[in-house]
């Protein structure tokens, strides 16, 4: 059984039972004046206290939860990468009920988009929950990772979340950190094959297919680590923004050149360079983007598993 203490200005769970099963995940100071409703939702699941630095983010997650009724929402802070301007953003993933929403994912993004138009900082990942348990129970390691007591801000369930111990979690972040460091090598390699080849001048036709497929590595880069969704290798170039999106969510908004309307433009009368400066990445530009996602990606590392790499 749950008991809840609250003071007027901190509320406290108890776990009078010491059941494994059950929790409260609720954090909120609610005052001496709540009435009957509230004190029950308090009982069966609400928004966690958040940090002061995201209380801006409170009607927009007081609006998600009134609307959707999720199971779990997480939230997951990425830095800003100064060196390269790149502001700070903030990740949000949701976990609905499969059976109440699996038929309506695109409404759901309709709202959350017009949700959050006015916070161009926030991106939100949708999960449902059959997938999540399942993948969870067996550590799959984006799961894993983030479906975490740290990052819950919110719980519509009265179970606790399936979490692995320290030498799980120390076991995942190993085997992440080592596909990625494999992800690195041949991305260099690619990248170096590229910066010869548009040294040489090629025609535009050969640099477009081969700076998308540089872009394309780039994305796996990202994504292969977590295995998020397999097989990656053929997926095409926008199903790999996608999937990269959802690891390192400034992808979305990643300034890349035109590189998709390239073969639609092809028969138009430009010459070589007009092409090549309108529609394709220079070896800088490739490079750039190698280093933001490089270091976006060990940034969420050190956010993901901040606490056990300190304690080894």
């Amino acid at each position: 059984m749950i008991t809840i203490k609250n003071d007027g200005h901190h509320s406290k769970a108890y776990d009078n039972d010491l059941s494994t099963r059950t929790t409260n995940h609720i954090y909120l100071h609610p005052g001496h004046h709540s009435g009957e409703f509230e004190n029950w939702m308090r009982k069966i699941g609400g928004v966690l206290q958040i940090n002061r630095e995201y209380s801006q983010l409170k009607p927009l997650l007081d609006m998600i939860i009134a609307l959707l009724e999720p199971s779990r929402l997480f939230l997951i802070p990425h830095p800003s990468i100064e060196r390269f301007d790149i502001k700070s953003t903030v990740e949000i993933l949701l976990v609905l009920n499969h059976r109440q929403d699996c038929n309506h994912e695109k409404l759901v993004e309709r709202i959350l988009n017009v949700a959050c138009m006015k916070i161009s900082s926030v991106v939100i990942n949708i999960f449902f929950d059959d997938k999540w348990n399942s993948e969870t129970e067996y550590e799959h390691s984006y799961y894993a990772a983030h479906c975490r007591s740290k990052f819950l801000i919110f719980s519509g369930s009265p179970y606790r979340i399936q979490e692995l111990d320290q030498a799980g979690i120390k076991r995942v972040q190993e085997i992440i950190t080592n596909r990625f460091q494999n992800q690195i090598i041949k991305s260099k390699a690619m990248l170096a094959q590229f910066e010869g080849l548009y040294n040489d001048h090629i025609s535009s036709d050969l640099l477009y297919a081969i700076s998308l497929a540089c872009i394309k590595q780039l994305y796996r880069m990202v994504s292969i680590p977590f295995l998020l969704d397999l097989p990656v290798l053929n997926r095409s170039y926008t199903e790999l923004r996608r999937m990269a999106t959802r690891i390192i969510p400034l992808v979305q908004s990643f300034p890349e050149k035109n590189i998709e309307l390239y073969p639609i433009w092809d028969n138009e009368e430009l010459d070589e360079d007009t092409k090549r400066d309108a529609y394709l990445p220079s070896f800088a530009d490739l490079q750039k983007y190698f280093e933001i996602l490089k270091t976006a990606f060990e940034q969420k590392l050190a956010t993901l598993f901040d606490n056990e790499i300190n304690q080894k």
